[in-house]
């Protein structure tokens, strides 16, 4: 027996599961046991087992739902490898799992209880350690917390409207290696997302160096307000953050036609070349015709197909022969 003002160390005791009953809870069985001693002062666990291992059990994680993973065996992470995740709070969850993975022991029933079981494991950990250290559950403080401790927000302002810029830098270097180039580069302008509350503009650029020319998000703006100071601000920061934009003669940008947009493109990067959406003239022009009285679907289809062929003349004369010979039978409020 300790004597008085001694220390006295915890002892836990475990029975074994060996399976489950009708009503699924837990058969237990004291023929293989696990005894825990714990140091009363130091963080040391002595851990004894007694019995035929045999005997035990072995079952899946409790949240297993799907039939799949109920006949996969869990193997619990140790405690201190969790630890050790949590350590390393601030570095890239990728860059944890893969230098874990790298020291860990070959052997593979060692391997199990020893390394996470997988990226997503270490991404929860570091996740659920940020989220009991946060000071608040307020947006715009988690917001900043993102800006904070990632490299894709850029920029946030909260006043008068809240405003935030993010790009990847690694897709803003690619875009950057075709100015100059002698192939013609489209940047596309979009601010007809709505998420909520919020604006989600896009600009995205053709990247001619593929064969199929896939076009590639390049900078977002989440914005309260389509006004022309948004805009402004956005294009100033396009023009900033990525240099020889503004002198490049191979880029043209397409979007629609609305004044707040139009004009801080043109104020920001005034040599480049800028045109009109035609999925937006398409909808303008349906908008417009059942304003007139132009309902049938039919007919409607009629003038956006004479619109398409305008649009594809490749010089003006023939846009304006075309457009002689449609006109005599458009409607002429629509026309005006």
């Amino acid at each position: 027996m300790p004597g008085a003002g001694q220390l006295i160390g915890v002892k836990k005791y475990f029975q074994s599961i060996i399976g489950k009953d009708d009503d699924g809870k837990n058969l237990l069985s004291s023929k293989f046991t696990r005894t825990a001693f714990h140091h009363p002062t130091l963080p040391k666990v002595l851990i004894s087992y007694k019995g035929d291992e045999t005997l035990s059990s072995k079952l899946p994680h409790g949240n297993s739902t799907s039939v799949e993973s109920k006949k996969i065996p869990f193997v619990p992470t140790m405690p201190s490898l969790l630890r050790d995740i949590e350590e390393k709070k601030g570095d890239y969850p990728a860059n944890v799992y893969r230098k874990i993975n790298a020291t860990v022991t070959r052997n593979i029933k060692e391997q199990a209880a020893q390394a996470p079981r997988n990226l997503k494991q270490v991404q929860n950990t570091m996740h659920n350690l940020t989220q009991k250290l946060r000071l608040s559950r307020d947006s715009l403080y988690n917001l900043h917390v993102r800006a904070f401790d990632g490299t894709f927000i850029k920029e946030i302002l909260t006043f008068p409207d809240l405003v935030v810029i993010g790009w990847n830098d690694g897709i803003a270097g690619a875009f950057l290696s075709l100015l100059g180039t002698s192939q013609s580069v489209g940047l596309f302008y979009d601010t007809t997302f709505r998420l909520g509350d919020y604006y989600v503009s896009i600009l995205s650029f053709v990247d001619v160096e593929f064969t199929n020319k896939p076009t590639i998000p390049l900078l977002f703006m989440i914005h309260e307000r389509k006004t022309f100071e948004t805009h402004d601000l956005f294009w100033r920061k396009v023009k900033n953050k990525l240099p020889g934009l503004s002198k490049a003669k191979n880029v043209y940008i397409v979007s629609d036609e609305e004044s707040a947009i139009v004009e801080a493109m043109r104020q920001n990067l005034p040599t480049t070349d800028i045109y009109r959406c035609w999925n937006h003239v398409m909808q303008n022009a349906k908008f417009n015709l059942k304003k007139f009285g132009v309902t049938s679907k039919s007919e409607i289809s009629v003038y956006l197909d004479d619109i398409r062929e305008l649009l594809a003349q490749t010089d003006h004369k023939k846009y304006t022969d075309l457009l002689l010979k449609r006109i005599a039978y458009w409607n002429q409020v629509f026309l005006n």
